[in-house]
């Protein structure tokens, strides 16, 4: 995975995501570059128990109170916590703990690489993997097992106590699934705020585009690989929730030869102007217009 950016008021902009980023970015002042080099070092100088103490104030209010960031840089910030809500509903501890996440990883797996995606297969892989390591470390797991019913503890907080549907009993924290596999009625019946964590819908959109736009897949450093992904946060405006785009070149094998594929994820319900998808998507055509400069069709 190569570089982020950020689409915001017809502008297209890459997003600095570390100290020799923010140096080498001209469009920054030099005021800015200090806030944001503040940022980083309390982000890098944090313990990983200090984030989760600090959990008093939103990304939001802490952005604008303690280091003075100015509103035109949250997305940026935001981008690289990839966080689904809006600045001001996302906790501060959770986030800064994901940026320095991003920034601890930069060049872990080679130089200017900070993420690395599968070429082949998906997130199932994830599901295969956890069985196989459970395997070798003596766990035991179910396939082709339905899930009953969910209740809660009546003895242990935050414990659950799930049946399946050959009659095993399970204790456990916590329930992955999709809602289609989980029992309604037992999802009703757990207490609102534990239910309530657990709702939450994120919709997808793919799309195939005519042109491979290789702006996007350009190697942050000289000695570094080309990219095959590269994500864009479209900015709605900070009182709405953002929307990411990945962009996977021909490198992948997801689409032929010239054309890339863009997968766009977004909360429901869908943040745009009059709830309109076609105008929506056209904004997503301008946005990757900017960056080749030719026309698209998806």
């Amino acid at each position: 995975m190569g570089a982020l950016w950020v689409f915001s008021n017809g502008q297209l902009k890459k997003i600095p995501s570390n100290r020799e980023d923010v140096f080498a970015d001209d469009s920054l002042s030099v005021r800015d570059k200090r806030r944001l080099m503040g940022l980083l070092r309390h982000v890098l100088d944090e313990s990983d128990e200090g984030f989760a103490d600090d959990t008093s104030q939103s990304l939001k209010v802490k952005l604008r109170e303690q280091f003075k960031i100015p509103e035109n840089l949250e997305a940026a910030v935001q981008a690289l916590t990839l966080t689904t809500d809006v600045t001001a509903n996302v906790n501060f501890g959770v986030a800064i703990a994901r940026l320095k996440r991003h920034l601890i990883s930069s060049g872990y797996f080679g130089p200017g690489l900070a993420a690395v995606m599968a070429k082949y297969g998906g997130n199932s892989e994830i599901a295969q993997v956890t069985c196989r390591a459970g395997a070798v470390g003596g766990f035991v797991y179910l396939l082709g097992h339905a899930v009953e019913s969910i209740q809660s503890s009546p003895t242990e907080e935050d414990v659950l106590q799930v049946k399946l549907s050959d009659s095993t009993n399970i204790r456990t924290k916590r329930v992955v699934g999709m809602e289609d596999d989980l029992p309604a009625e037992s999802l009703a019946n757990l207490d609102a705020p534990r239910n309530a964590a657990r709702a939450y819908t994120i919709s997808h959109s793919v799309s195939i585009i005519s042109s491979p736009l290789k702006a996007f897949f350009t190697s942050t450093l000289d000695t570094g690989p080309v990219p095959a992904v590269s994500i864009v946060l479209v900015d709605n405006g900070r009182e709405q929730a953002p929307v990411y785009l990945q962009l996977h070149s021909e490198e992948t094998g997801e689409c032929p030869a010239g054309q890339c594929k863009s997968s766009l994820s977004f909360p429901l319900p869908f943040p745009m102007m009059n709830n309109s998808i076609i105008e929506y998507l056209s904004t997503l055509a301008e946005c990757l217009h900017v960056v080749d400069n030719q026309p698209l069709t998806t």
